[in-house]
């Protein structure tokens, strides 16, 4: 069990402590493991309270719905502690008042290879884990993009295309042109069939620019900055053009992707399981499209346990007449 469930139970037990305490439930009303034996009648000794004004209008006692309240917060805690307010999170922003793109945990497929090499097994299995695992997503013709733990730490995922099967071969027709820039701690990961996506650093700042090039009736390319940390941040601009363009482009962008909204933005669910599209844009007029990135700093475990316990502190005071 991780620290941060140990940490969501710790709590939940000083739920129970605080219940008994306020409302005067002796240790041998609780059982073996801390649970309450609810109950009314000569029985269970007149129920878990003998005071009669703790009982409302209803005849239920105030005890037992402050009991309920303390339940679900302390389970609300313990899905905050273990859940996604842990994961990576990563800031978008000049897109749509700003995102926040949750990250999914992948680090089981991504990644198999070293820096700088984005595995087409690995763009593959990404993309089964995308479309198993969401509902009316597609990434035929998009340029998708979204965050995930990997085994390279917090990642963000640009995934050009769709691969049609891991071992699909094809000769070049699409390109699309990108620039992207993160912080010089931050690696990067490239799928770039037959492109010019080349690297250099200046002053700490690392830019991967060129074209991606692919078949699009099989194939699709993909970058990614991993190594992430909070505070790091960088951005990303794509270009669309053809061979008329300046610079020309080795292929056309279009058909090859879709126009309008020719990007996706995705967030990972964690309550649903699931991706869930946040936003799509498309290319301005000038045929470019541009965001800026930065890594949000992860809520501490002792804080969140310090809100729970704020919370229960909060809930439910004994009405007196």
């Amino acid at each position: 069990m991780s620290c941060f469930c140990l940490l969501a139970h710790f709590i939940a037990s000083l739920n129970v402590l605080s219940y008994r305490q306020r409302f005067g439930v002796p240790l041998s009303s609780l059982g073996s493991r801390g649970k309450p034996k609810f109950g009314f009648g000569a029985k269970n000794g007149g129920g878990l309270f003998a005071e009669p004004e703790d009982f409302d209008s209803d005849g239920l006692r105030e005890g037992n719905k402050e009991m309920k309240k303390l339940l679900v917060l302390a389970g609300a805690t313990s899905m905050m502690l273990s859940g996604s307010l842990f994961a990576g999170q990563i800031s978008v922003d000049a897109i749509d008042g700003g995102l926040t793109l949750n990250s999914a945990d992948l680090d089981s497929i991504l990644f198999t290879d070293a820096s700088p090499t984005f595995a087409v097994a690995d763009m593959y299995n990404v993309q089964e884990h995308i479309l198993n695992n969401s509902s009316g997503i597609s990434l035929d013709g998009q340029v998708t993009i979204f965050a995930a733990e990997t085994t390279m730490g917090l990642s963000i995922i640009s995934l050009i295309d769709e691969q049609a099967e891991p071992d699909r071969s094809g000769v070049a027709n699409t390109a699309v042109g990108m620039s992207s820039t993160t912080t010089s701690t931050s690696a990067r990961m490239v799928r770039d069939v037959d492109g010019t996506i080349t690297q250099t650093e200046v002053a700490g700042v690392q830019t991967a620019a060129g074209f991606f090039e692919w078949d699009s009736a099989d194939q699709g390319s993909a970058f990614a900055w991993t190594e992430l940390v909070a505070g790091d941040y960088g951005s990303f601009m794509f270009t669309a053009g053809n061979a008329e363009s300046s610079p020309p482009f080795p292929h056309p962008t279009f058909p090859g992707l879709n126009e309008p909204d020719t990007f996706q933005f995705l967030t990972w669910n964690e309550v649903l399981n699931e991706w869930e599209v946040v936003n799509t844009s498309s290319f301005s007029n000038i045929d470019q499209f541009s965001f800026a990135f930065n890594v949000l700093p992860v809520p501490s475990a002792v804080g969140l346990g310090a809100a729970g316990l704020l919370g229960l502190a909060g809930i439910g005071r004994r009405r007196r007449a």
